[in-house]
């Protein structure tokens, strides 16, 4: 799919985030709308933050997001002002970092090389 923003990766001064008490890591991707049909692009952003919560909900080892509401200016048109709804996701080096594991460039992987307890989804602690 083609989409009519394109996608947007924030970087930070590293001594920055440090002198505001903030993670070493400088670098996130920002999710944002893809269309410019405003309604469906927010019902698509929402639903994808609410996968990663939910994955959260499920394991530590998943990318943490969180919900952002953006406002886009053009610099040239001083008049364009664009609200969409956003999200931030952490850096693969963090996720790393935090998890304790490490990226592949390649599709898929051998059952041997995952963890076995993460095959198992934890039972609900909630009764209905």
């Amino acid at each position: 799919m083609t989409c009519d923003f394109p996608p947007l990766k924030l970087k930070f001064a590293k001594t920055e985030l440090e002198a505001a008490g903030l993670s070493e890591m400088n670098e996130l991707k920002l999710v944002t709308h893809c269309l410019d049909d405003k309604d469906v692009s927010k019902g698509l952003v929402l639903e994808s933050i609410w996968f990663y919560k939910l994955y959260n909900e499920l394991t530590p080892n998943s990318f943490r997001v969180q919900l952002a509401k953006i406002t886009y200016l053009d610099k040239n048109n001083p008049d364009y002002r664009l609200i969409s709804f956003g999200f931030l996701i952490e850096d693969e080096e963090e996720l790393t970092w935090r998890t304790n594991g490490e990226v592949t460039k390649t599709m898929g992987t051998k059952a041997a090389n995952l963890n076995p307890s993460h095959e198992k989804l934890r039972p609900c602690s909630s009764t209905w």
